[in-house]
């Protein structure tokens, strides 16, 4: 069923696509009030970041799958020779401890959720997790680079103990974007 679906969406793209006059490269520059902020080589750098998030996001649940895999077939192994390891090396106690230890990894072991924030010129600082949630740090910089007045950071505020997002620039435009992980249980 899902791969039907996804034959049909692509099927209708295709047909969207080739309905264009000169293709995908003859598509219309967005209107309104957003198409006269972009600015050159911002639709680019957007589609980049969103591009290299999507690839973290499969490569973080590739790892833990891979990890939880990996969890479990150890637990398996000890349990298949449990009675071998323990008759014949007398370490019942120690082989009761490390399949306890190994069982409870996957409800131990700390989660993480990411976020994106973006900042760009002229805007207050963006306030992302408290400090004791987590960790940030900038994630990319985009903007019109012209002279040594461009500057992106992430720190925490002094009075409320928040990680912010802000930036300045002497010359133009400056987009800056961080990535919040917080940690959960």
């Amino acid at each position: 069923m899902k791969v039907a679906i996804g034959l049909l969406f692509i099927g209708i793209l295709g047909a969207t696509v080739a309905a264009q006059p000169d293709g995908p490269a003859a598509a219309q520059p967005p209107t309104g009030t957003n198409a006269a902020a972009l600015l050159p080589g911002q639709a680019d750098f957007d589609r980049e970041v969103k591009t290299a998030s999507e690839q973290y996001e499969r490569a973080k649940l590739r790892f833990s799958e891979a990890t939880e895999r990996a969890r479990l077939n150890y637990v398996k192994s000890l349990e298949d020779n449990s009675s071998d390891l323990v008759a014949s090396d007398a370490r019942a106690a120690e082989f009761e401890k490390e399949l306890a230890r190994v069982r409870s990894l996957a409800f131990h072991s700390r989660k993480f959720e990411y976020k994106t924030y973006r900042w760009e010129h002229n805007a207050p600082p963006v306030k992302m997790i408290h400090k004791d949630e987590g960790f940030c740090y900038v994630a990319g910089v985009g903007g019109a680079f012209d002279g040594g007045g461009e500057v992106g950071r992430v720190y925490i505020g002094e009075d409320d103990g928040y990680w912010y997002l802000h930036g300045s620039t002497a010359h133009g435009f400056l987009v800056v974007s961080a990535m919040a992980v917080k940690m959960t249980r």
